[in-house]
């Protein structure tokens, strides 16, 4: 299921309201994390799969007691997200991988997160008062044929196939202030003046008679003509589909930021041919993927693994046999180093590495999304009662049929005052509907998720209340049966608010041109500047599976292979042909 039409989890920036204990900013190689807003009435905990490391004395030494301490790594890991955690996990577990090189006890490595809990974009919050009572709030799920399933299944966590659900859908007709409602593509055609749906634009997209295939049916869309190398993905679908087609198209899908200005189309196409036509089923891990980091976490301690939280790295020094970082509290020396931060966080670390590092056109080529998540807990199962748009002239392709699966998903592109909620989730798990949350707001449209931004404000109560009045205006529309501005409309409980500066990650428009490809910058980032012993691990590095945990421990895996002499199944994505 393509991940524009189904899930994308995903670097980024966390505004989290109500909720306990402040963040710094995070080193983990999916996050960088800022808290606004006091803790108060609804706080919703974030949880990280285990308690703070015991195991590590040092780390009570802080500057304002004097000299950094100095600590010795065979292994830096830079970044406790769902890349380096993974990292960590396979040196210090290796399994079936084979011993690794360069490591010779479990102590050796060494974790340094900024945050104060593990995991990046891997964020799971209490919406209850039993330690299972959580949420995800980041990731939130994967495919059954993916590395995290098979890691997932090896760490013994638990995995859930969804409910069937049925889609709404709602659109602000673009000729027109009218607004009109319906439960697929083919319903919304004629308002565009349209003869394919979503689902046959997609094939055109990728498969249509101007992308040139081998005798296999492979694609190779760097072949396109029109000087498809400088495209951007919105260029591309509106000289395939035309202006209208293109408008229907993006409409129809859920994520905005795929289709823009700033995505190069030949890396984004070769990403969406594999995701489109050879994605699994989707499975949900209970009670989130934060059980994952929980349980690799508790394997790299039991082994002697040192994890530092709440200590960025702020520079990073070549030195004679190695490297020396600091923190906040260690003057550091490691042989090897795990750089497993966010693609924006590497220039922001000192050092002649991360400098040349920043310079290279690979670096220079990769963008991202910026997304929103709000999380809400209902004081009712809301979601139970008939969410059918009850006035069918504005009803497109004719009313749900009686039978059908519950609607539990709405996509929306209306925007009232420019706010938006862009499609919201409710439970299609037994775990999530005991807990009575729904995820409310999904968007990766940047103008929508800054002007919701702009009515949070600094957060805490105040802010939390005026964007709640504002996401329950799009609910009253989406759901006007249910939502009636009535006193039995149902209650906000808690709230979270969640937002990615880097959500996940695309090539830049042009850098096929620039000769930057998925597969070259996969391969640069292994070893990013030659004759030094540091790598990168994150997703942002391979965009083939971006907005997936898959992606960074794809990336892991690939750096574990290659420097460490282990040999992990490679787990890489594979090219499909078209049907």
């Amino acid at each position: 299921m393509k991940r524009g039409m189904m899930s994308r989890w995903v670097g980024f920036t966390v505004i989290a309201t109500a909720m306990v204990g402040g963040f710094a900013a995070c080193s983990s190689d999916d996050e960088n994390v800022e808290t606004k807003g006091d803790a108060g009435p609804g706080d919703a905990t974030v949880v990280d799969g285990g308690v703070l490391p015991t195991n590590d004395a040092a780390a009570d030494v802080r500057p304002d007691q004097g000299a950094l301490a100095a600590l010795d790594c065979e292994v830096a890991i830079v970044g406790g997200g769902p890349g380096g955690i993974h990292t960590a996990y396979k040196l210090t577990n290796p399994g079936d991988g084979g011993a690794p090189t360069g490591v010779t006890s479990g102590s050796g490595v060494c974790v340094f997160e900024k945050n104060d809990r593990l995991g990046g974009r891997i964020r799971d919050v209490s919406f209850g008062p039993n330690p299972d009572d959580v949420t995800a709030t980041g990731a939130f799920r994967m495919y059954d044929n993916q590395y995290t399933y098979a890691l997932a299944n090896e760490l013994g966590v638990q995995v859930v196939t969804p409910d069937s659900f049925s889609n709404l859908r709602a659109v602000q007709d673009p000729s027109d202030a009218g607004q009109y409602f319906g439960y697929s593509g083919d319903a919304f055609k004629a308002l565009y003046g349209q003869t394919l749906n979503d689902d046959e634009m997609w094939v055109k997209l990728l498969c249509g008679d101007q992308v040139p295939k081998d005798g296999t049916k492979f694609p190779s869309y760097s072949g396109i003509d029109g000087g498809i190398g400088t495209k951007s993905t919105l260029d591309y679908t509106k000289s395939v589909l035309g202006a209208s087609g293109s408008q229907y198209f993006l409409d129809q899908n859920r994520f905005r930021a795929d289709w823009t200005s700033e995505v190069d189309a030949v890396g984004y196409l070769e990403y969406g041919m594999i995701d489109y036509f050879g994605a699994g089923p989707i499975r949900y891990p209970i009670p989130g993927h934060s059980a994952i980091i929980g349980k690799m976490r508790a394997a790299i301690e039991a082994k002697g693994g040192r994890i530092f939280l709440s200590e960025a790295v702020t520079n990073i020094v070549s030195a004679a046999d190695g490297f020396t970082l600091e923190t906040g509290a260690h003057a550091v020396h490691a042989k090897q180093i795990v750089l497993a931060v966010p693609h924006g966080a590497v220039a922001r670390i000192a050092g002649d590495v991360t400098t040349a590092i920043a310079a290279t056109k690979e670096y220079k080529n990769v963008t991202s999304a910026k997304s929103m998540q709000v999380t809400h807990q209902w004081d009712k199962a809301w979601w139970k009662s008939n969410l059918r748009y009850p006035n069918l002239a504005k009803v497109v392709g004719g009313d749900l049929p009686d039978g059908s699966a519950p609607i539990l998903r709405a996509d929306t592109t209306i925007m009232p005052d420019g706010t938006c909620i862009n499609s919201i989730e409710m439970p299609i798990t037994a775990h999530t509907d005991g807990l009575k949350v729904t995820r409310t707001v999904y968007s990766d449209n940047r103008a929508c998720v800054d002007k919701n931004l702009s009515v949070y404000g600094d957060g805490g109560a105040a802010g939390t209340q005026s964007l709640n009045d504002e996401l329950k205006k799009s609910l009253r529309i989406l759901f006007p049966a249910v939502f009636d501005g009535s006193a039995n409309e149902p209650q906000i409980v808690k709230t979270d608010v969640n937002v990615h500066e880097e959500a996940w990650y695309y090539l830049k428009t042009g850098a096929t041109a620039n000769g930057v490809t998925n597969k070259s910058l996969f391969d640069w980032s292994v070893t990013p500047v030659a004759g030094k012993k540091l790598y990168l691990v994150g997703d942002a590095w391979y965009p083939l599976g971006s907005g997936w945990a898959n992606a960074a421990y794809i990336s892991s895996i690939r750096v574990l292979n290659t420097h460490f002499g282990m040999t992990l199944p490679s787990n890489e994505l594979q090219p499909v042909a078209c049907p």
